[in-house]
């Protein structure tokens, strides 16, 4: 468990954009019941995201 803690807080951009990017691309692939502007919000966030998570990535 130590180890799971420590490379959370050691990666800690790479995980915050991985849980925005999960819940973006929830609402991207099941808009029903969402406001069509947090669909496009989410969509374009997913877009945004994982081009930052490509940039992020390579933060050591």
């Amino acid at each position: 468990m130590n180890q799971i803690k420590l490379a959370v807080i050691k990666n800690w951009k790479t995980t915050t954009i991985g849980t925005i990017l999960s819940v973006a691309g929830y609402i991207a692939m099941f808009p029903n019941g969402w406001r069509q502007e947090v669909v496009n919000v989410s969509r374009y966030v997913s877009v945004g995201g994982l081009a930052s998570l490509g940039i992020v990535s390579r933060d050591v």
